[in-house]
């Protein structure tokens, strides 16, 4: 995990308002014109994001599970997580997952296409996540989808993605 995702955690966790629930962030590029850009949002001790650097686009959610022993990220790496993501009541996404620790906790970072992308930023309300390993869910969140449009559009300009 970057910087950029605890800067920006702790960014959305202190600056988000009741008329927006999501939040962009741009690390680096000042030198090699290759910037992170990151919108997230947060639910209770949940975080969804979106990344992008040069052509990869990735989905991002931390759980408040604590990881006390680096070989429980290990075997759940082994047992290959999902990350599940539905927009409102949308077509349900399906990414395999690779399982971090994130300050002691569990985080799970997915390799994600356009698409995602593209119905996140157009939700209407909710963007659903939920972490899938041997056909059993675990840590079912909903977030909010308010300001994910502009948060997006931030990350989409950065990244050269079309919507």
């Amino acid at each position: 995990m970057s910087r950029l995702l605890i800067a920006a955690l702790l960014l959305a966790a202190s600056s988000l308002t009741a008329s927006a629930q999501w939040v962009s962030e741009k690390e680096g590029g000042a030198f090699d014109d290759d910037a992170t850009h990151l919108a997230v949002t947060v639910a209770g001790d949940y975080v969804f994001g979106l990344r992008c650097r040069s052509d990869n686009l990735e989905a991002v959610f931390i759980t408040p599970e604590k990881i006390d022993d680096p070989k429980d990220v290990e075997a759940m790496n082994t047992v290959g997580a999902k990350l599940r993501v539905r927009a409102d009541k949308g077509e349900i996404l399906v990414f395999d997952a690779v399982a971090h620790e994130v300050k002691g906790t569990l985080g799970i970072v997915a390799e994600v296409d356009e698409d995602l992308f593209l119905e996140v930023m157009d939700a209407d309300s909710s963007i659903s996540v939920v972490i899938t390993m041997k056909g059993e869910n675990f840590h079912e969140t909903k977030f909010n989808a308010r300001g994910s449009t502009k948060a997006l559009e931030e990350v989409a300009d950065g990244c050269g993605i079309s919507y």
